[in-house]
């Protein structure tokens, strides 16, 4: 079946019979949408691009901008034109990596390459030797190191 430059692929009275698709372009350069079975999706012979300004919804919610991409309920990835990376989690910011690497966890603004709510440790006041690896616990300066051999503070 043609329809000016619209092919179908394997056509039937059923356009999602699997294998069945719609081509676009003349008969030699064609591009596909075609259904499969198998795994229960359209698939298509090239990549999917969004016009400016729209975005891509599944069952009405939003999952694709052209700065954010949803990852599960409440959980996104943002890139505003702002240059800093966000994480947000129930719906709410919670990490955020500026243009020049600064890192916040708890804050939306990082100050320093790791600014955690409201505590700041810079790179130089991390302990970097095997010996002396683990995860510090309360704020700078009292805090203390866990070890993971011992499993003790």
């Amino acid at each position: 079946m043609v329809i000016s430059n619209w092919y179908c692929n394997n056509c039937s009275t059923n356009a999602l019979l699997d294998g069945a698709g719609i081509g676009i372009g003349s008969t030699n350069i064609r591009k596909f949408i075609t259904w499969n079975n198998a795994t229960n999706a359209l698939m298509t012979s090239e990549n999917w691009n969004l016009a400016s300004g729209k975005h891509y919804e599944i069952n009405g919610t939003d999952v694709l901008t052209s700065d954010t991409l949803l990852v599960g309920t409440g959980a996104s990835v943002h890139s505003p034109s702002t240059n800093i990376l966000t994480l947000h989690t129930n719906g709410t910011r919670e990490t955020s990596i500026d243009a020049s690497g600064n890192l916040g966890i708890g804050t939306a603004v990082p100050t320093d390459s790791a600014n955690i709510a409201n505590t700041s440790v810079t790179s130089a006041g991390i302990v970097t030797a095997v010996e002396y690896y683990g995860i510090f616990k309360g704020s700078i300066p009292n805090f203390q190191l866990y070890s993971h051999q011992t499993r003790t503070i």
